[in-house]
């Protein structure tokens, strides 16, 4: 800020001659000598509303400063919430990949067991089927034993009754 003024004042001196003419024109206006340089009212004048414009612009710098500190803070815990979140989704990520394992495993079990129970079905149905098969057999061979001795008695009886 210090440069920017000794800039003003400089290029204000370079300016001032060409000015002086008008100034000698106009001799109303109060001059004040500094040394060896010379001011007018308007100069002094627009010195100290720079003068304001610099406080003003080092009250906006302090401003934005803190800003850019809260900005930076923003940021950074920012950052920090990411990394975490990108913890959180990796070991979510990994939970999930193993609960899917255990559900591929509780699946190819759930088969075997079910393929176990229809093969112990089947067996106590077959079981069953040839149970009744020799059930049924059984009387087949029990009807032809009592036939073939209902069939014998006959012949023997009509034998008998034929022989007198």
């Amino acid at each position: 800020m210090k440069k920017l003024l000794t800039f003003i004042i400089f290029f204000s001196f370079l300016i001032i001659p060409f000015v002086n003419s008008e100034t000698s024109t106009t001799k109303n206006e109060n001059i004040i000598q500094i040394g060896e340089y010379k001011f007018t009212m308007k100069d002094l004048q627009e010195l100290s509303e720079l003068k304001k414009i610099k406080d003003n612009l080092k009250i906006i710098n302090k401003k934005q400063k803190i800003e850019i500190e809260n900005l930076k803070n923003l940021g950074n815990k920012l950052l920090e919430e990411n990394k975490s979140n990108k913890k959180l989704i990796n070991k979510l990520l990994k939970q999930n990949n193993e609960l899917i394992n255990q559900n591929k495993d509780i699946k190819s079990k759930n088969e075997i067991l079910t393929s176990n129970v229809l093969e112990n079905e089947n067996q106590k149905l077959i079981e069953d089927k040839e149970k009744e098969f020799k059930e049924n057999n059984n009387i087949n061979y029990k009807m032809l034993i009592f036939i073939s001795i209902l069939f014998l008695l006959c012949t023997i009886l009509v034998s008998v009754v034929a022989r007198k």
